[in-house]
């Protein structure tokens, strides 16, 4: 800091140039520091601001990378909830129709069992019939056949048994597409007949099952 000497009366005049010219000196040396200071400063609150606004930009990057987060693992969220449901959805279609304690004795074809669903959703399903039966003979076949479309068409197997005291069980499935059109129906049909007409052939039960799987 720049000191002032006093002038006395009586000073010579190369004192009091030498006092103005300390005081002149040292004020000047005073403004250089200051204004080297104030650069200083000036250059630290420009890299105060610059760091600052690095730390927003960097704040803002992180909110806007959360919410990022935030909207993947909502859709994620939705994504399973329409799976859970569409699962859901799957479980409840399960249609089935038991039949217990039924005989024939003709040749011809009667109706065993039948499944009927009405309108029922799109998909691929598995169809399955399940039976336990006998037959009064071990010379002549049991004869059974099942329809996918009510009747129009059909698949026929037949079985020898080996005891006529013996019940043999029996267990067919396979996957069926089926596709909704408006008013179209599942219409699963059992039929059974003897191969002379007077034999014997017993079902224990018969199930027909209807399971959309996707």
């Amino acid at each position: 800091m720049a000191v002032w000497t006093d002038i006395n009366n009586g000073d010579s005049l190369l004192d009091v140039r030498t006092k103005l010219n300390q005081y002149n000196n040292d004020t000047a040396n005073e403004l250089t520091n200051l204004s080297s200071s104030v650069l200083t400063n000036s250059n630290n609150i420009s890299s105060n601001s610059t760091n600052i606004q690095s730390v927003s930009d960097g704040l803002t990057q992180e909110v806007t990378d959360r919410q990022n987060a935030d909207t993947l693992l909502q859709n994620s969220i939705n994504t399973n909830t329409t799976d859970i449901q569409g699962i859901k959805d799957i479980q409840t279609n399960y249609y089935y129709k038991k039949v217990a304690g039924s005989s024939t004795t003709s040749n011809t074809y009667t109706q065993l069992n039948r499944l009927t669903v009405t309108t029922p959703p799109s998909g691929v399903y598995e169809y399955k019939f399940s039976m336990t039966w006998n037959y009064n003979s071990t010379t002549k076949s049991a004869y059974f056949r099942f329809s996918t479309d009510g009747g129009v068409t059909w698949n026929e197997v037949r079985k020898e048994a080996k005891d006529v005291t013996d019940n043999y069980p029996v267990f067919y499935a396979f996957p069926y597409v089926f596709t909704q059109t408006g008013t179209d129906d599942i219409d699963l049909i059992v039929e059974y007949r003897t191969e002379t007409n007077g034999d014997v052939l017993n079902v224990s039960y018969i199930d027909i099952v209807a399971e959309r799987k996707q």
